[in-house]
C-alpha cells in the first residue's frame, strides 16, 4: 500500500512489475535425454539423440549458440559439471545404471570421459590414467579390480576430481593423468562410508554402521585420526549438497531431512544448526536460504533473532499442488516457484499483503533458474514442443 497526498511525491522501493503475458522465446526444441546447468547458471549441458547417435551438446545462453562435445554409439550419462564452468564428466555404458542421486562410479565396465568447452575434441579418457595405490601400481585403469564411485570435482582445481573406493578416498589428477590413493578412512566393519566432501584440505565424509551416523573431519593426504563433527540418527542416504557454502548441508533423501551444520562448532551437540523437511533449498547468502518440498515455501534465517537467540524459520505458504523448483529473484525481494506446470512471482516484502502473480501455465516444467534481469529459463515443455525456453517476465 502506498499513500498518496495532494502536491507531495510518494516513493516506492524494491517493487518489480512483472508482465500479464511474458514473452517465451525457444532457444531449443529437441527431447532432452539428460541435462546439467552449470553452476553459473550460463550454460546448459544436454544429451540427444540424433538417429542412432547420443550426442552431447552445450548450449551458452550468453550467445544462444549451441555446440556439439560428443558423439557416442552407447547410452552417454551427464554426470557433472566442473566449478570453474569449462569441464565435463560424462560416461558411456551398454547398459547405464548409475545412481545420479550417490554420483559416479568408475568401474571396468565404463568409459568415463572428461570433455573441455574450449577444446572438445581433446577428450581425456579416465581409464587411460595410471593407478597407483600403497600396494601395487597399475598403467591401465580398466584392469583394476578396484571400482572408484561417488566421483567429484575439487572446489577450485577444474584439473582435480575425487573418488571413492571402499574406505580409500582416491585423487584423480588431470595433468599427471594419474588416479592415486592419498586417504584411508579406518571404519569399523559392518560400516559404510556414505558420501564425502573435500574443502580447504579438509575431507568431510559421513560413515554410518548399525546403529548411528557420524559426519567426521580429517586433513586431506593424511593418516591422521579423524575428528568427530556431529552424530546423526542412522540412515545409509545422506548426501553433502550445495558444497561451495561455509556450513555443511546434508540431505537424508530417504525420508527428505536436510541438516545445516556447522563444522567449526566447538561442541558436538551444537553443530547441527537445524533440521527440517525439504525437497531443495536455495541459498540467498551465507546465512539466508530458500526452501521447498512438495506442498510447502518458506525462508530460513541462520542469523540469530536479536530477541531469543534461535533460527528463523518462515513459512511463506502451504498449497495442494507440487513445488518442483523455487528460486530467488530481483535482488532477492521476490521468489519466482512453479505450482505443477505453472510459474509464480511472489513477493517478499510482508509490510503490507504479499502478492502473488500468476506468470505463465505451460504443458510440463522440469527446471526452472534464474537469467540476467528481467529473464528466467525454463527446461520443460511448451505448446507441445519440448526444449529449453527464455521466459522475459518483466
Amino acid at each position: 500500500k502506498i499513500d498518496i497526498y495532494s502536491e507531495r511525491v510518494a516513493f516506492a522501493e524494491n517493487i518489480s512489475l512483472f508482465l500479464q503475458n511474458p514473452e517465451v522465446t525457444p532457444l531449443i526444441q529437441d527431447e532432452i535425454l539428460d541435462y546439467k546447468i552449470s553452476y553459473d547458471n550460463k550454460k546448459i549441458a544436454y544429451i540427444t539423440l540424433v538417429g542412432k547417435k547420443y550426442q552431447v551438446k552445450t548450449l551458452n545462453l550468453d550467445k544462444e549458440e549451441t555446440s556439439l562435445l560428443y558423439n557416442s554409439s552407447l547410452p552417454v550419462e551427464m554426470l557433472g559439471w566442473s566449478f570453474s564452468n569449462n569441464k565435463l564428466l560424462i560416461s558411456n555404458h551398454p547398459n547405464p545404471s548409475l545412481s545420479k542421486e550417490r554420483g559416479p562410479a568408475i568401474s571396468p565396465q565404463t568409459e568415463y570421459i572428461i570433455l573441455e568447452l574450449d577444446k572438445p575434441e581433446q577428450s581425456i579418457i579416465l581409464s587411460q590414467f595410471e593407478f597407483i595405490d600403497r600396494s601395487t601400481k597399475i598403467t591401465n585403469l580398466q584392469k583394476k579390480k578396484t571400482i572408484l564411485t561417488n566421483t567429484k570435482w575439487d572446489l577450485i582445481d577444474d584439473n582435480t576430481l575425487y573418488s571413492l573406493a571402499g574406505n580409500t578416498l582416491y585423487q584423480i589428477n588431470l595433468w599427471d593423468k594419474k588416479v592415486e590413493s592419498i586417504n584411508y578412512f579406518q571404519a569399523p566393519s559392518k560400516s559404510q562410508i556414505i558420501d564425502f566432501l573435500v574443502e580447504d584440505n579438509l575431507v568431510y565424509y559421513i560413515i554410518s554402521d548399525q546403529q548411528t551416523s557420524w559426519i567426521k573431519q580429517v586433513k586431506l593426504k593424511s593418516q591422521d585420526k579423524p575428528t568427530n563433527i556431529a552424530e546423526l540418527p542412522l540412515s545409509f542416504d545422506y548426501i553433502f549438497t550445495d558444497p561451495q557454502n561455509k556450513f555443511l548441508n546434508i540431505i537424508d533423501t530417504g525420508n527428505q531431512t536436510i541438516r545445516i551444520i556447522n563444522p567449526q562448532a566447538k561442541e558436538i551437540e551444537k553443530a547441527v544448526l537445524t533440521k527440517f523437511f525439504a525437497n531443495q533449498t536455495s541459498w540467498a547468502n551465507e546465512g539466508q536460504f530458500l526452501y521447498w518440498d512438495d506442498f510447502e515455501l518458506g525462508i530460513f534465517n541462520l542469523y540469530p533473532d536479536s530477541q531469543t537467540s534461535l533460527y528463523k524459520k518462515e513459512v511463506l505458504s502451504r498449497y495442494s499442488q507440487i513445488i518442483k523448483k523455487a528460486l530467488w529473484y530481483a535482488e532477492n525481494n521476490y521468489l519466482i516457484f512453479n505450482l505443477d506446470n505453472s510459474i509464480y512471482a511472489f513477493e517478499l516484502d510482508s509490510r503490507d499483503k504479499r502478492n502473488i502473480t500468476k506468470l505463465l501455465e505451460t504443458d510440463e516444467i522440469k527446471n526452472l533458474f534464474p537469467g540476467e534481469k528481467r529473464f528466467i529459463y525454463l527446461i520443460g515443455t511448451v505448446g507441445g514442443n519440448e526444449g529449453v525456453y527464455k521466459i522475459k517476465v518483466q
